[in-house]
């Protein structure tokens, strides 16, 4: 197998295991409201917590974790993104109460924002520069646009 193979399939693991984990914790929510010990959290609400967290903050540092990999580079921002996302997903099944899951999910999804756009950057190539002659279209119909009543 090729480096840019390899390459390929590690981009398309890392964004898997990203979005996977959205959706893999459906399963073991009744398992976990039920036999998690929890300190001021309900059994429904801890479950929402546990299942919100990793999606909101995933979803509200996915643009910030993009700028920072075109600033760092996508290849370091991966692996930091690799690396924390073992981590919090460590922590996360190692965790004793159901309040210290949330933190712990909170912390898996932003290592998993820093991890999608490196991944989804390269499969999807470096740079796309478009020709002069779809920019001079483009800003034909920008300027055209902006003349029509609203």
């Amino acid at each position: 197998m090729t480096k840019q193979r390899w390459i390929l399939a590690a981009a398309v693991l890392g964004s898997g295991i990203v979005f996977l984990d959205s959706t893999v914790v459906n399963v073991a929510l009744p398992r976990i409201g039920r036999d998690l010990p929890r300190a001021f959290l309900g059994v429904l609400e801890g479950q929402s917590y546990i299942y919100n967290a990793y999606l909101l903050t995933l979803s509200a540092l996915l643009i910030l974790a993009g700028a920072l990999s075109d600033y760092y580079g996508r290849k370091r921002m991966f692996m930091y993104g690799l690396i924390g996302f073992g981590l919090t997903s460590v922590l996360c099944g190692l965790a004793p109460t159901t309040e210290l899951l949330v933190l712990f999910r909170v912390l898996q999804g932003a290592a998993g924002a820093m991890l999608v756009p490196g991944s989804l950057g390269r499969r999807l190539g470096r740079h796309h520069h478009p020709r002069p002659r779809d920019r001079r279209s483009a800003r034909r119909h920008h300027l055209l646009a902006r003349r029509l009543p609203y």
